[in-house]
């Protein structure tokens, strides 16, 4: 049956994947001559037919199930006489799903198929088994491509992503300090190693007046843009309340009364500020919500810098 046509994955009928030019012999046909066909067409089943109807179907598990020792079949036998007679048939209207549903239900490998009661065609079990075959393989052929346009999507989308996330990692490390100021006989050192392009950490260092550093340590909820968005915003707010006071506590009070109800509830600050004096060299301190920072004194203790006081943009009027 190597002439099967096979339909391309729209045309979903029997008549679309069947044999279209079966080999068909006469009832009376001996045997010989039928199993020499077979061999010679190189398949495994024909159509035994009078005045173009179907009258049965000879195979080649017909001609093992009917001849043994002790029967009188030759390869004079009239084809006959060894058939099935009254095969099941299939209209070429039918779907080829349906049609593999009884021809696996009723182990039918090869089933004659007609049109108005006429013989069209051959439908083998194998016929439509590779035109499922190829269904699914379209299937997951066309599965991939959409997969493939998905992720050539995502990808670009994440390039996007990237590269914006580095432009704005760019501009926020612009406003974070570059080097340590000159506060003699303070020396400052800092490493600043965000986990992300763009973060909510947040440091500073300014000058209230010739003697006092103000020194700011802070933390935005969330991560990327938004957080790096905050901190920004908690940067200027500090430097636009520096001119007016130096006092740690003041600074965070006036922070909290600029962004509380401004930002989102679930978007908060936590933050230390502290006051260093050069000429008395006392520093003090305010802490909104903050993690404890750790102050190392020359004989090797380490003090935790502990104050109350609520994240900044939390609740109205906290206390610092």
């Amino acid at each position: 049956m190597s002439d099967a046509r096979f339909a391309t994955p729209e045309l979903t009928t029997v008549q679309s994947i069947m044999t279209v030019s079966p080999v068909v012999v006469a009832p009376g046909t001996p045997l010989g001559d039928v199993l020499a066909l077979m061999r010679q067409r190189n398949i495994g089943a024909v159509i035994v037919a009078e005045a173009g109807a179907p009258v049965g179907i000879f195979t080649e598990r017909d001609l093992l199930h009917r001849v043994d020792p002790g029967s009188q079949v030759s390869i004079g036998t009239a084809a006959e006489k060894v058939m099935t007679a009254d095969p099941w048939t299939v209209s070429a209207d039918v779907s080829w799903e349906a049609a593999l549903d009884v021809m696996q239900e009723r182990s039918i490998r090869h089933a004659p198929v007609v049109k108005d009661g006429v013989l069209v065609g051959m439908l083998s079990l194998r016929d439509v088994l590779r035109h499922r075959s190829k269904l699914l393989e379209s299937v997951v052929q066309q599965r991939t491509a959409e997969l493939l346009q998905q992720k050539s999507i995502i990808e670009e989308r994440d390039r996007e992503r990237t590269h914006s996330l580095k432009i704005a990692g760019r501009i926020q490390r612009q406003i974070l300090p570059t080097f340590a100021p000159a506060f003699d006989p303070v020396s400052i050192a800092y490493a600043f190693h965000p986990h992300d392009e763009v973060a909510g950490d947040y440091f500073d260092f300014q000058l209230a007046d010739p003697d006092t550093l103000i020194l700011m340590i802070g933390d935005a909820s969330g991560h990327g843009v938004p957080a790096a968005f905050i901190s920004v915003i908690a940067r200027t707010c500090v430097h636009a309340r520096l001119s007016m006071t130096k006092s740690p506590a003041a600074l965070l009070g006036a922070m909290n009364d600029l962004l509380h109800g401004w930002v989102e509830p679930e978007h908060f600050i936590s933050m230390f500020v502290a006051a260093i004096d050069r000429r008395t060299l006392r520093m003090t301190y305010a802490r909104a919500g903050h993690p404890l920072p750790l102050l190392l004194g020359t004989d090797g203790r380490c003090v935790e810098l502990d104050a109350g006081g609520i994240m900044i943009g939390v609740m109205p009027e906290p206390e610092y």
